[in-house]
């Protein structure tokens, strides 16, 4: 069974699901060079139509959109007898445009009409969506996960969904709804921070959107660190009532929703009239302004934390089960994951790379196949599910952009004059292979440094990526030796902050954010060229820890072709570029 996971209209990701196990994923920001695509819902849909994925995803498969059974699209159509369903399955294109099904995606449907699809066209809804896809991930057999967003679908939209999961079989404990978005209060909060303009009405949608703050929310996270809570501004409160979170904070321009009228309460009225921050200004943390607005990061962040600690409970106390699984894009807040990590309430939790809605691309494909199939899809193994570009496409492209390289045998060779670079304090950038899904640099295309002096950290933001002073990089540590240096012992996919340890504070400074911790990602041999390079660095000096970053400058997308990747190297100040088995130097 083939099956095309189609993007939702955030952080949009396409899948191909072959018989219960993931082909190719790709996000289109990867492809189209838009940062958080659709950000701007109000043209980037038209100026750069959503199909790129399509042609990537089947890249040298043998396979085309004649060859699929369904797509899958990642949201319940808003019929009333469907509002609330799980999932909806639809015989045909023509079925879905004729009643007018799902508006937004016409004129995609239409293209895949074009181009030979004949198949099925299956609704998941959006939670479940979620949940499927870090399921997946995850290598637990039964479990519970909690999802939780700005919000997904169902009337009034679902925000926050709990499963509990055996064997693929889902069951849901808890629902909340709009307007108590975990997500919306933490994005109401970057538009107050870091927002450009006033939100607007998307006829598309049916909603109010703000666009000018959307993928800007890791830096209220790193922001969080330097200020305080101010319980004046709380943004959720519990209520006793139905022991669910509700929102406080107004305005809330993103859940206007037709019908559905926000919460508001007395601590909600006085965050109406707060100035966004000027636009581009240095931060400076002896100014009082600056100090407000950090504190009002760190009062989103205690909201949320309060929320999801609330929820987490909530779900053990229901199931009694041994493992969580976190998904939504809340869940990309490693402060977060590592507090409930760190709580011990679960023996073992875990978080997908693409827990956003990037995610959808294969979340939804899997929960159909699961759902259909007596043979169940497999643990997902590593998240370098993109195209696996070869020596030769390399190559191509060094030749086609004029620049000289030299070609080294072997890995061993290659990951030993990495190690050398580093050590000789060299900005270098890898680029192996098949991408990664999602928004993290986990080894296939990432800058690194060597990370033991506080100095690099502000040498690799003045000279490549160009971001605020404040905000942390993150460390890469060979697992065998990560409880050396942070909490946990474990964090493949870079979603959880741990505290650092004492060693980590003295030797590698630069990983090591202002509060002592670090969203650390952990590294074993299935993981290369950064196994054997993080060995080499520590053969040589001692240190299993580097620091690592994404390739990219600020305001792109993470590089995704080999010319990509060397167009990023001949605009910055990177020294070197290792693209595959290649060393380009300047």
């Amino acid at each position: 069974m083939l099956i095309l996971g189609l993007p939702s209209f955030h952080n949009s990701g396409w899948g191909l699901v072959k018989d219960g196990k993931v082909v190719s994923a790709i996000q289109e920001e990867r492809l189209n060079r838009v940062k958080s695509y659709p950000q701007h819902y109000r043209d980037d849909i038209e100026v750069y139509p959503m199909h790129l994925g399509i042609d990537y995803v089947f890249r040298e498969t043998g396979l085309s959109l004649a060859d699929c059974d369904a797509v899958t699209i990642p949201m319940i159509p808003t019929h009333d007898k469907l509002v609330n369903a799980a999932m909806v399955s639809v015989d045909s294109v023509d079925e879905v445009l004729k009643k007018d099904m799902m508006p937004p995606y016409n004129k995609l449907l239409n293209l895949l009409k074009s181009r030979e699809f004949s198949g099925k066209v299956v609704f998941i809804n959006h939670q479940l969506s979620h949940a499927s896809y870090v399921y997946n991930y995850s290598g637990y057999n039964s479990c519970d996960i909690l999802s939780y967003d700005g919000a997904g679908c169902g009337w009034p939209p679902e925000v926050v969904a709990g499963y509990h999961v055996d064997n693929h079989k889902y069951t849901k404990l808890l629902s909340h709804r709009v307007p108590h978005s975990l997500g919306h209060i933490y994005s109401n909060t970057t538009g107050r921070i870091f927002g450009e303009s006033d939100c607007f009405y998307s006829k598309k949608l049916n909603r109010y959107m703000s666009d000018e703050a959307n993928g800007k929310e890791g830096k209220v996270m790193g922001l969080a660190s330097y200020g305080s809570p101010i319980d004046s501004y709380k943004m959720m409160v519990l209520d006793e009532d139905s022991d669910f979170y509700i929102a406080t904070y107004q305005p809330t321009n993103k859940i206007g929703y037709e019908g559905v009228e926000p919460y508001s309460t007395n601590l909600g009225t006085k965050q109406e009239n707060i100035p966004r921050r000027e636009k581009n200004k240095v931060w400076d943390f002896n100014d009082k302004s600056d100090i407000f607005y950090a504190d009002l990061a760190a009062t989103a962040q205690k909201s949320i934390e309060d929320a999801a600690m609330h929820y987490v409970k909530k779900l053990k106390k229901i199931t009694g089960s041994k493992n969580i699984c976190l998904t939504g894009g809340v869940a990309l807040n490693s402060c977060l994951n590592g507090l409930i990590k760190r709580s011990g309430i679960y023996e073992s939790v875990f978080a997908g790379p693409a827990t956003h809605d990037g995610g959808h691309g294969i979340g939804a494909p899997l929960y159909y196949y699961n759902h259909i199939s007596e043979q169940k899809s497999e643990k997902i193994s590593n998240d370098f599910l993109g195209y696996p570009y070869t020596i030769e496409d390399c190559k191509n492209a060094a030749k086609d952009l004029g620049v000289s390289f030299k070609e080294f045998k072997d890995n061993k060779s290659l990951t030993e004059d990495i190690a050398d670079s580093l050590v000789n304090q060299k900005i270098i950038a890898v680029f192996s292979k098949g991408s990664e899904f999602g928004p993290r640099a986990l080894g296939h295309r990432s800058i690194v440094v060597d990370p033991r002096t506080q100095g690099m950290k502000d040498t690799l933001n003045a000279r490549v990526k160009f971001r605020e002073a404040y905000r942390p990089f993150a460390p890469i540590v060979l697992k065998e030796h990560a409880l050396d240096y942070f909490e946990f012992e474990e964090s493949e996919y870079m979603l959880f902050v741990a505290n650092a340890t004492e060693k980590a504070i003295k030797e590698v400074p630069a990983t090591i954010h202002v509060d002592g911790t670090a969203r650390m990602q952990t590294v074993t041999d299935d993981n290369e060229p950064f196994y054997s390079m993080l060995n080499n660095f520590y053969r040589l000096t001692g240190v299993p820890v580097l620091l690592n970053t994404s390739f990219n400058i600020a305001g792109e997308p993470i590089v995704e072709t080999p010319e990509d990747a060397i167009k990023c190297f001949l605009g910055t100040s990177i020294d070197i570029l290792y693209l595959d088995f290649l060393k380009i130097e300047k």
